[in-house]
């Protein structure tokens, strides 16, 4: 029921807060007050409706990868999954990517590669790694990316 009321203000705006969902739902409903976990829990299956889910979006990632190879000659990637009791499904460990123009250019590079992470928020604490490399004139070349598992003893 709070997916339906909600369904067409995510829509416009997925980053709507959880005191807009909140009044939408009890301006509906009007004298009922729904708990935290169910308003939770309606804006997370309206967002899964109407985008898609973040499971399924790791499933997407293989193929991407593959059309941006298509487009970009050169092009390298590799993702890792965990199989599952489910053939179905796959935990997703890690993917790495590089454009082919980005490694074309390595040799022309000076000899000093950085390496930056990004932590991503949200429901997956991922790490988005970037290796760097700079030119003649200093200026700054991202070499290749990749999304791994928050750092932990076992990783």
């Amino acid at each position: 029921m709070i997916a339906d009321v909600i369904r067409e203000d995510i829509r416009e705006n997925v980053t709507l807060t959880f005191k807009t969902v909140k009044g939408l739902v009890r301006k509906e409903y009007k004298g009922i007050i729904p708990k935290y976990n169910k308003l939770w829990h309606g804006r997370e299956l309206t967002i899964a409706q109407l985008f898609g889910s973040w499971s399924g979006s790791y499933n997407l990632l293989t193929p991407l990868l593959e059309a941006i190879k298509r487009v970009v000659p050169g092009t390298k990637f590799g993702v890792v999954h965990e199989p599952l009791p489910d053939p179905t499904e796959r935990l997703f460990k890690a993917a790495v990517w590089a454009y082919g123009p980005c490694i074309a250019v390595v040799p022309h590079l000076r000899p000093v590669i950085s390496i930056d992470a990004c932590f991503l928020s949200g429901r997956y604490q991922e790490r988005l790694l970037m290796a760097c490399g700079y030119d003649v004139e200093n200026q700054l070349l991202l070499l290749a990316f990749a999304l791994v598992e928050k750092e932990r003893f076992e990783t």
